[in-house]
């Protein structure tokens, strides 16, 4: 198992290393008394997620965590990777700024509905999200607008064309998780 600092929460993944032959559900529910003693014991509090406990200060969410990250970073651009309902938060803290954003839901069979929904862009789980910053990459240095990019990334590229703009003007904040 391993824990992920992750901006002042800790997220404790169950699935990581599975024991041969367990399911996660099982393995979760296995560990969920520790880490409800850790939660308590370090004053924090325990949000269930998609095969995840997250450990976070009491009041805090996605939400509140990419809202102090794009004040801290004066970030104008931001892009918002998310798979699972705890996501959901900070794509409505996105909404609600006054940045250029984009939301890619990493999709997969458990995936919440939900998140696809409030998608700008849905791609095939973690290689679908690493050919989209590729592609990404791929435009923030390509020069002028229209530019097709290279190895078959045209579609992520006009995507994020259509919906940041030029980057390479931008102060572009990468969040998410895959």
């Amino acid at each position: 198992d391993e824990t992920h600092d992750r901006c002042h929460a800790a997220a404790h993944h169950g699935c990581v290393r599975r024991r041969a032959g367990a399911v996660p559900a099982a393995v979760l529910a296995e560990i969920r008394p520790h880490v409800d003693d850790l939660a308590r014991d370090s004053g924090l509090e325990m949000a269930p997620g998609r095969f995840v406990l997250e450990l976070r200060p009491p009041g805090t969410d996605k939400g509140t965590t990419l809202r102090r990250l794009v004040a801290d970073t004066a970030a104008r651009t931001v892009v918002f990777v998310g798979d699972d309902l705890g996501d959901l938060a900070a794509v409505a803290a996105l909404r609600s700024l006054d940045v250029a954003g984009l939301v890619v839901c990493s999709d997969s069979p458990e995936s919440p509905h939900a998140l696809r929904r409030e998608a700008d862009l849905v791609v095939d789980g973690p290689d679908g999200v690493v050919a989209f910053l590729a592609a990404v990459g791929q435009h923030a240095h390509a020069g002028p607008r229209g530019r097709r990019c290279p190895h078959g990334n045209d579609v992520f590229a006009g995507h994020a064309r259509e919906l940041l703009g030029d980057l390479r003007d931008e102060r572009l904040l990468l969040v998410g998780v895959v």
